[in-house]
């Protein structure tokens, strides 16, 4: 129930809050009447238009007058009455719009909505995935892997941990990726500098191939004029 919980706290602070303007809290007290000690702590609850305070010890309702609009239970062994009965009748009379509850040993799932005309919560059909959605959350409430889940746009939304790790894996690839793309371009540096140093090389030996031709040019004309000389003289 502890692990559970921390997952639908996280995940609803993550999705649904706007922690300047809402907040969720995780067996948290809900002190429900003033000048007495009458409270309730759902596992989890989220809490519309009352900023989010980390340290909050308990929540005063009639300091705020703002009811959550949700509130989960998990279910607990000798604590079935608590959770599925009593607790949903003071849930009601707080005016907590949407009521879930989930027992890890049967694996059931139950989802409540209020009915504002009688003051009393109405059971909802599961969908064809057997999850339900809660408008005040934006999210689907079902199950996943024998555990109560959440699921955004239609996908299983993991605990913050999974996302952290997956997060660490995609960087790792990513980095993986970036060094290799990093090599190849070397690779390709190295490649271009190679072929400009043939290039130069090969501009090099044409120059100096013209420059023998042309050299010997010279001594062959050099050559020719002297023989011409030789044979004026010698007429």
């Amino acid at each position: 129930a502890e692990t559970m919980g921390s997952y639908l706290r996280e995940t609803i602070l993550r999705l649904s809050c706007d922690l300047e303007r809402d907040s969720a809290y995780k067996n948290l007290p809900i002190y429900y009447e003033q000048g007495t000690k009458r409270h309730v702590a759902p596992d989890v609850f989220f809490l519309p238009g009352v900023p989010y305070e980390p340290d909050l010890k308990s929540y005063l309702l009639w300091k705020t007058d703002v009811p959550p609009a949700v509130a989960f239970e998990i279910v607990s062994p000798g604590n079935e009455y608590k959770d599925v009965v009593r607790n949903r009748e003071i849930y009601a009379r707080l005016g907590i719009g949407e009521y879930y509850w989930f027992n890890p040993d049967s694996g059931e799932l139950a989802a409540f909505h209020l009915d504002p005309a009688t003051g009393e919560y109405r059971p909802l059909e599961p969908d064809a995935l057997g999850r339900y959605f809660s408008p005040a959350l934006g999210l689907h409430v079902g199950l996943e892997n024998g555990r109560i889940a959440l699921y955004h746009e239609g996908r299983y939304v993991p605990p913050t941990e999974e996302l952290r790790k997956e997060a660490e894996l995609r960087y790792e690839e990513a980095e993986r990726r970036c060094k290799e793309e990093q090599r190849r371009c070397k690779e390709e540096q190295r490649r271009r500098e190679e072929e400009q140093r043939r290039r130069e090389d090969a501009d090099r030996a044409r120059a100096e191939e013209q420059r023998r031709r042309e050299e010997a040019d010279r001594v062959i004309l050099d050559l020719e004029r002297r023989l011409k000389e030789l044979q004026g003289d010698g007429a």
